[in-house]
């Protein structure tokens, strides 16, 4: 998946609020930023380790170490214009 500027920006948002422990608002961001692929995200992101499912029905979304490290890419990155 190919992200521009302004997906990274999102993206970052959504992350940050993982990483605060908000996951509802998580995956409130992605839903609103991505539209329906919001969950080929999350797959990605759990594909590539930034991510894990907890809780008692694996349904809660939290940041991993790996995942942190990649928000601060994120983070670093040039802004986009809208972003």
């Amino acid at each position: 998946m190919e992200l521009s500027p302004n997906d990274c920006c999102r993206l970052a948002k959504a992350l940050e609020r993982l990483a605060l422990g908000h996951w509802p608002e998580f995956e409130s961001e992605l839903w609103i930023s991505f539209g329906d692929d919001w969950h080929k995200l999350v797959a990605l992101l759990k594909k590539h380790g930034y991510i894990r499912h907890k809780g008692r029905y694996k349904d809660e979304p939290t940041i991993t170490d790996a995942g942190q490290a990649f928000l601060e890419r994120l983070q670093g990155r040039p802004r986009a214009a809208a972003g």
